[in-house]
């Protein structure tokens, strides 16, 4: 009898000890999960308080006339267009570089094979208006020989007549080179123009991209 009541007063030990243990393994396991927790919240809030989005992108909608009497060409004025970045009284980050692009999505057209280099220009302005800086940039279409186009042209027909390939470039074409916003003149709208009067576009974007420096 008295083995038997040892043997469970021994039982008894062993198994609160376990149920203490298991007890502080759970305690430090939640403490370090509420820890976790706090630490991403805080960093993520640090994050999309202090640092800015990475990039911005905004279509670009060209406009032009065709009402005028030089039938010789295909517009009768540049292809421009003014792009709202935001209703708000600031769009950038004061003390931020940023890099400013402007994308062209071109057919590889006769039209556009012949127009050698042309100007992209931008101007950024404030919401009241006023100008803030001007840049303007050349480029032009990637040259391809004769030959060259046909041997393509023969190699990807089946996916020209799909529809699943086209006969386009893209250009890239850097306006501003670190960028940095005036808290006087806050950049709001910006102005692009495209100086060729036979240029053909399928598709415009302007592109905003910060340029980190340093730790992050």
């Amino acid at each position: 009898m008295f083995r038997v009541s040892k043997l469970r007063d021994k039982t008894f030990e062993f198994v609160n000890e376990a149920q203490e243990t298991i007890y502080k393994v759970i305690l430090v396991l939640l403490t370090v999960t509420a820890l976790l927790w706090i630490s991403v919240f805080l960093y993520a809030s640090f994050y999309y308080s202090y640092i800015p989005p990475v990039s911005h992108t905004r279509p670009i909608y060209l406009q032009f006339s065709r009402s005028c009497e030089r039938s010789s060409r295909t517009m009768c004025n540049f292809p421009s267009a003014n792009v709202t970045l935001t209703r708000r009284e600031q769009f950038l980050m004061v003390g931020q570089p940023y890099k400013i692009l402007v994308e062209l999505e071109m057919p590889e057209s006769s039209a556009n094979q012949n127009l050698g280099m042309f100007m992209v220009c931008a101007v950024l302005q404030t919401k009241d208006g006023g100008q803030v800086e001007e840049s303007c940039r050349s480029t032009m279409l990637q040259y391809k020989s004769t030959l060259l186009h046909m041997i393509s042209t023969v190699l990807l027909y089946p996916f020209l007549f799909s529809g699943s390939y086209e006969e386009k470039q893209l250009l890239a074409v850097e306006l501003f080179t670190g960028f940095q916003e005036d808290t006087k003149n806050p950049v709001t709208d910006a102005f692009i123009e495209l100086q060729s009067y036979d240029i053909e576009v399928y598709k415009a974007s302007l592109k905003i991209h910060a340029h980190f420096t340093g730790l992050r």
